[in-house]
């Protein structure tokens, strides 16, 4: 009884990283393929192939960064009737204890970082933009290097380049 006791002990934390994962994954497959609004998946093996792009004199710097990632997701909200959009990203903020780390705040567009850190690693890190002109999620999960992860511009990412901000 106290092996099992014990390994439920131990499997506990992966289960809890499994769940906060899995709010936002379950956050962008509400909006995929939900008229008025536009969801990218790029996977990390799509990351590892567009590396071949990248000078040499970059190319090992971003092979560090591009093997920490499992994926970026980008949730896009193009409709007027932001209510639902609005509602789950703040359940999603709710459930996940993400720690907000900077905002921005510019003619009536906020845009706020966070990050899910766990035992000092950062992994995720999520760009909040929303506004009159714009309501985009951008959420990279994996062993994140905040410092490294600007860049991701140089992949053509919407908005990557303003993501180098120190923790």
């Amino acid at each position: 009884m106290k092996r099992l006791y014990l390994l439920l002990v131990l499997c506990l934390p992966l289960q809890m990283m499994a769940q906060e994962n899995n709010a936002f994954l379950k956050f962008f497959q509400t909006f995929t393929g939900e008229e008025g609004y536009t969801t990218i998946n790029i996977s990390s093996e799509l990351l590892r192939t567009m590396m071949v792009v990248v000078d040499e004199d970059e190319e090992d710097e971003l092979a560090q960064l591009v093997n920490t990632i499992n994926a970026v997701r980008i949730v896009i909200c193009q409709t007027t009737n932001t209510k639902d959009y609005e509602n789950a990203l703040d359940k999603l903020l709710q459930q996940v204890p993400y720690s907000q780390i900077s905002s921005i705040n510019e003619s009536g567009q906020k845009t706020e970082f966070y990050q899910l850190k766990k035992d000092n690693k950062i992994l995720e890190f999520m760009m909040i933009s929303r506004g009159r002109n714009d309501n985009t999620v951008i959420n990279i999960s994996g062993d994140i290097n905040v410092e490294k992860i600007s860049k991701l511009s140089q992949f053509g990412f919407p908005q990557a380049d303003t993501l180098s901000i120190t923790p």
